[in-house]
């Protein structure tokens, strides 16, 4: 949460092949993710993370356009910023949210609007249908806080005699 016309939430400079995962990028007054210089982000990956009302780009670079594969950004969610990416290609599983996610500007726990959208549809998810995933479902959310189910069954051990 970043004021100001050059203000961005994460700003990569320098390096390639970074990791942004599990993040969330709020209300900065440039970007929410920004890659400067030429080639910054080849080889990095930003997954599961949440852009929410960026004035600027969600995610954008200043220099290069990045094709799909050298950049790895997938399962991302989007929702409030002046444009969602700038050259860089859209996940083919990011989501752009209908309302702000998060429960207020300093707790990045999924509102309901948020566990509607961005519930249980990070990676790994489900994996009917993709190659990359192996050995079963999982249910991670999109931003920082995974959300906790309530309810549910339990367990009673019991000794086995003989």
């Amino acid at each position: 949460n970043n004021t100001g016309a050059s203000s961005d939430g994460i700003q990569v400079t320098g390096t390639a092949g970074v990791i942004i995962q599990n993040s969330a990028s709020y209300a900065n007054g440039r970007d929410g993710l920004r890659f400067v210089g030429a080639n910054v982000g080849a080889s990095s990956l930003v997954m599961n993370s949440a852009f929410v009302l960026n004035v600027g780009n969600g995610i954008g670079s200043d220099t290069t356009v990045y094709p799909a594969e050298a950049l790895r950004m997938d399962y991302n969610g989007f929702y409030g910023n002046g444009t969602p990416r700038a050259n860089v290609s859209a996940g083919a599983h990011d989501v752009t949210a209908t309302g702000d996610p998060f429960t207020s500007s300093t707790n990045f726990a999924l509102n309901a609007s948020g566990l509607a959208e961005l519930k249980a549809v990070g990676f790994p998810g489900s994996t009917a249908g993709n190659q990359l995933q192996f050995g079963g479902n999982g249910y991670v959310d999109i931003g920082p806080l995974q959300h906790q189910d309530s309810g549910g069954s339990s367990q009673t051990a019991r000794p086995i005699l003989k």
